[in-house]
């Protein structure tokens, strides 16, 4: 299963975050340095968990128990605001 960003969503990176914009609910979510690691390979295109997995514990100095912990927490969140769907 791969995730990609949804029509719904408008967004700008705005320095080390990005700004995105529910367009359909008129709502504005931000996301902190990790968040926008992980927008910014969703729009280059689809990926999976594991690939987003990857990318972050070679940027950041993290376990990867802990980034798949936190990563499940961001893309449930992200999932459930209709930013980003299962594909």
């Amino acid at each position: 299963m791969k995730y990609q960003l949804t029509q719904k969503q408008m967004s700008s990176l705005l320095g080390n975050e990005v700004v995105v914009l529910n367009h359909q609910d008129g709502i504005y979510y931000s996301l902190e340095e990790v968040g926008t690691l992980v927008w910014e390979k969703l729009r280059e295109q689809p990926q999976t968990f594991d690939e987003l997995v990857a990318e972050i514990c070679q940027a950041y100095e993290i376990d990867e128990a802990t980034c798949r912990a936190d990563l499940a927490g961001l893309m449930a969140s992200l999932l459930k605001e209709e930013l980003v769907i299962a594909c």
